[in-house]
């Protein structure tokens, strides 16, 4: 086995970029430590990899780095636009739902559960699993298998029955796993995109 280098991820720094400072400033030392280590050992790491999309934008106060491994940048979801990583405009995931029922005062039922969005909590405040794209006071309160719920106490906005809402997850890693394909748009563009990283294969059959 040759040693290539070293690779890390920062997975506990998961806070406004503006905040991030100090805890890069520690693993900035701590990865120093690993490479002064290495060196003294006679060991050269030509390769420095890691990093992530919440620290995507402060990865230079990482020394040595040689590469950035950030992944959910690729579309970013409200996890990571309430970090302050991305814009609004940079959010290029979304999970188009139909209105199904309004019957409730004060909510609406969307066609939108949690084999499309994925049940994962709101890491910051706010709770939920998603918001509306383009009303973030709007936020996925509940959800069941095939349906999702939007709390609308915070806004005036009423949606009707078959009115459709995009909704952004808070984790897309693990919504764009449970889908078949995305529509990917690009200007007045649009083309089908088949996912291989699905998490399935086809059953082999016995042997």
């Amino acid at each position: 086995v040759t040693p290539r280098g070293v690779m890390f991820y920062p997975g506990h720094i998961r806070i406004e970029r503006d905040a991030q400072s100090r805890l890069l400033g520690d693993l900035d030392d701590k990865l120093t430590h690993i490479l002064e280590a290495l060196s003294s050992a006679s060991l050269t790491a030509d390769v420095v990899s890691g990093g992530s999309t919440p620290t995507l934008w402060s990865s230079h106060l990482l020394g040595g780095l040689t590469e950035v491994r950030a992944g959910t940048c690729i579309f970013n979801d409200r996890d990571i636009r309430a970090m302050q990583v991305c814009t609004q405009q940079q959010l290029a995931y979304s999970v188009l739902a139909t209105v199904v029922s309004t019957a409730v005062p004060g909510q609406v039922v969307v066609d939108a559960g949690s084999k499309a969005l994925a049940k994962e909590s709101f890491r910051s405040d706010g709770g939920g699993f998603g918001v509306v794209f383009d009303r973030p006071e709007v936020f996925v309160r509940a959800l069941s298998e095939e349906h999702g719920v939007l709390d609308l106490t915070n806004t005036d906005w009423r949606p009707g029955v078959g009115d459709r809402i995009r909704i952004v997850p808070n984790h897309v890693c693990v919504s764009v796993n449970l889908q078949d394909g995305l529509l990917a748009i690009d200007g007045g563009r649009s083309r089908m995109l088949h996912l291989d990283g699905r998490g399935r294969a086809p059953y082999p059959g016995p042997a």
